[in-house]
């Protein structure tokens, strides 16, 4: 049910090498629609039944085996084509952001105002305004991004951008903090697409990069999940990364995310998967399901419930 969800879990070491790198995306016209959860907001009792569900809605953009596909750069198909947004992918989008939030507010002459709008490289715009209120080392840029069908080509594939933020970064080139916000930001990559209202963080420095988001999204199944305080800290070159936060999964409720062994991602056959660690979710009672790469070929899923129960499942 759920091989092809892990099958194409995000390449996150990737995302240690682009935290500062630009990229981004859109879909057909920007809205001013906000997205809102109406779920489940109570505890979920972690069962046997939903373990596989829960542990892949913790990184995947939803809980469902038919949105495993969902991913911005895990597994390429044969035709070399991405299949969409992960959790971690879209934090990855955002951080690519920052490139073009440089480009909204001069690097001289703190205090006045810049705008331009650049095409992405697979076509659309991107409209960005800006005042920097920094010196030539430091910028302190306070902005805006529209983007109109705005599409980047990834060596995995292509993502398009549609809707607006309004940014702060903060920092020199190494050392910074990003900041964004959005009523309505619509990402579409592989095919699918997904609609955001979040706020979201980003803080690097030359060891680590944080990532830190609350947002409401529409997945492709027309449900909206929704994650609190949702954490991706990449060291190591992004080959370790540990998750932390909330998620609101609408048909059972909150689970709370955790790594107690942060995820190891290794090459395997190409491209980067976790084969090592420890994902956990804890609902009520404190039971909870841990997701466990064993290498490049098999993952566990495991329920503590008293007792524990593991299935070993192939990618």
């Amino acid at each position: 049910m759920l091989k092809t969800t892990r099958a194409k879990y995000f390449t996150l070491f990737a995302l240690g090498a682009v935290l500062i790198a630009g990229c981004g995306g859109g879909g057909g016209g920007s809205t001013s629609t906000s997205v809102s959860y109406a779920g489940v907001t109570t505890e979920a009792a972690v069962t046997d039944t939903n373990a596989e569900t829960l542990t892949a809605a913790a990184i995947d953009t939803a809980g469902s085996s038919e949105l495993g596909t969902l991913v911005i750069a895990g597994d390429v198909t044969e035709q070399g084509t991405a299949q969409g947004l992960s959790l971690p992918g879209v934090a990855r989008l955002l951080a690519d952001m920052k490139n073009l939030g440089q480009l909204a507010g001069p690097a001289t002459a703190a205090g006045s105002a810049a705008s331009q709008t650049v095409t992405g490289s697979c076509g659309g715009s991107a409209t960005m305004s800006g005042t920097n209120s920094g010196d030539d080392v430091n910028v302190n840029i306070t902005g805006s991004i529209t983007y109109s069908a705005y599409c980047e080509s990834t060596p995995e594939g292509n993502a398009t951008i549609n809707g607006s933020i309004t940014f702060t970064l903060v920092g020199t080139a190494s050392d910074f903090t990003f900041t964004v916000s959005t009523s309505y930001l619509a990402i579409t990559a592989g095919g699918q697409s997904v609609a955001y209202s979040l706020s979201y963080t980003l803080t690097a420095n030359s060891s680590t990069a944080t990532a830190t988001m609350t947002a409401n999204y529409r997945a492709s199944d027309g449900k909206v999940y929704r994650v609190e305080n949702y954490q991706v800290v990449l060291s190591n070159g992004g080959q370790t990364v540990a998750i932390s936060g909330r998620l609101y999964h609408p048909d059972y409720g909150y689970v709370t995310v955790s790594t107690p062994t942060p995820l190891q991602y290794s090459n395997c056959y190409g491209y980067y998967r976790p084969t090592s660690g420890v994902l956990r979710v804890t609902g009520a009672g404190g039971v909870y399901a841990e997701f466990m790469p064993q290498d490049c070929g098999q993952y566990q899923v495991c329920l503590t419930d008293g007792g524990t129960v593991c299935n070993l499942l192939d990618w």
